[in-house]
């Protein structure tokens, strides 16, 4: 059911309506322009609800929408609630300051969507400049103090795999590091926390992605982004990388063994890139 303000209305993303989704995003931010990437940040997201998705539409041409992703809120050590965090927000260009903005972030908590998924509070990250201009203390959001927290996008499948390709490039000529790969012979499954899984395969081959997880994996890394960040980084000792596996952070298959191949791995691959 929608709701309408003035001459716009405001529903939820149904079957049909990623052509035309994708679209506006690419007119708003360049990185929607790479190929799937709408596909490969919400769509194949684990957490991805298209009920959570709102579209504002004016004679049933798509001119605005906002992302939502439900999270799991931790308040304090004993209290955890069901939370939404809001993600890329868009209107088209020949429409805005015409409230619809405000519209899409305000129409899940007006519609008593939320309230029906069990989700109690909805909250987001922006810079200085929105905060005056459309978050506060518009649609009932109210900026919090905090401190300056910095941010780095870490995996993009595609980059992921261009990265590869150069490893693969160099393993072509260097055979010291084919015969390093292949005694390796690992596959790494990260499930990490608001992120579609992928595979990362390491032999005499080379190494690459797959977007599928295979039936007998070496070592699945789950947790969150900074976990494997430190991984790849090489800044995670082994002591950090044993108390990781101790603590489920990192599950492991058969054993303490392949904690140490895997950080050899990406020791390997670390300054293969550089």
């Amino acid at each position: 059911m929608g709701e309408t303000e003035m001459n716009h209305s405001f529903r939820t993303y149904s079957d049909g309506d990623e052509a035309a989704l994708q679209e506006l995003l690419k007119k708003s931010f360049g990185s929607f322009k790479q190929d799937n990437y709408w596909v490969w940040k919400y769509k194949s997201n684990p957490d991805f609800d298209p009920d959570l998705v709102v579209l504002a539409e004016e004679n049933q041409q798509l001119i605005g929408c906002n992302h939502w992703l439900p999270r799991n809120l931790k308040l304090s050590k004993n209290i955890q609630v069901r939370a939404a965090l809001a993600g890329d927000v868009t209107v088209d260009c020949a429409y805005r300051r015409q409230g619809l903005g405000r519209g899409l972030l305000a129409h899940l908590r007006s519609s008593g969507a939320f309230e029906k998924k069990g989700i109690l509070l909805s909250f987001m990250f922006t810079n200085a400049g929105l905060n005056r201009s459309l978050y506060q203390p518009a649609a009932g959001y109210v900026l919090l103090p905090t401190h300056a927290v910095a941010y780095k996008k870490l995996f993009t499948c595609n980059k992921l795999k261009e990265k590869f390709q150069r490893m693969n490039r160099c393993c072509e000529s260097d055979e010291q590091l084919k015969r390093k790969f292949g005694e390796l012979n690992l596959n790494v499954v990260f499930r990490l926390k608001g992120a579609p899984k992928f595979t990362v395969y390491i032999d005499s081959q080379g190494v690459r992605l797959d977007e599928q997880e295979p039936q007998d994996p070496n070592v699945v890394i789950e947790g969150y982004l900074p976990l494997s960040e430190s991984i790849i980084g090489e800044s995670a000792s082994v002591g950090d990388l044993f108390k990781a596996w101790i603590t489920g952070k990192i599950r492991i298959k058969k054993g303490l063994r392949h904690l140490f191949k895997l950080r050899r791995a990406f020791k390997i691959l670390q300054a293969t890139v550089k």
